[in-house]
């Protein structure tokens, strides 16, 4: 299913605020064989998928994610996260018809 996928590894990203990740935040390592769709949280621009690689840090709590390209369908995945988990999310996109 996600042959192509990207393992991210690397330094995180805090998406919800500005400035350095806190100490309770969570990682959210986002998985997609489409390597430059958008990665929105919480309805905020983050990078591309390619570029996250070592995951978005964020808050504790819900939050939106959504991955956005021009040729695929975007697709979109609520997660709750706890303080200091680590969890893996793997997102396929369908291309988009003609």
């Amino acid at each position: 299913m996600l042959a192509a996928a990207l393992a991210l590894a690397g330094c995180g990203h805090a998406a919800n605020r500005p400035g350095a990740a806190e100490a309770g935040d969570a990682v959210l390592l986002i998985e997609s064989p489409v390597a430059d769709a958008a990665v929105w949280v919480d309805g905020r621009f983050v990078a591309a998928v390619g570029a996250l690689r070592g995951g978005v840090s964020l808050a504790a709590g819900a939050h939106r994610i959504e991955l956005r390209h021009d040729e695929y369908v975007s697709r979109y995945v609520e997660v709750t996260l706890v303080a200091r988990e680590q969890r893996h999310l793997a997102i396929d996109l369908a291309p988009s018809l003609p």
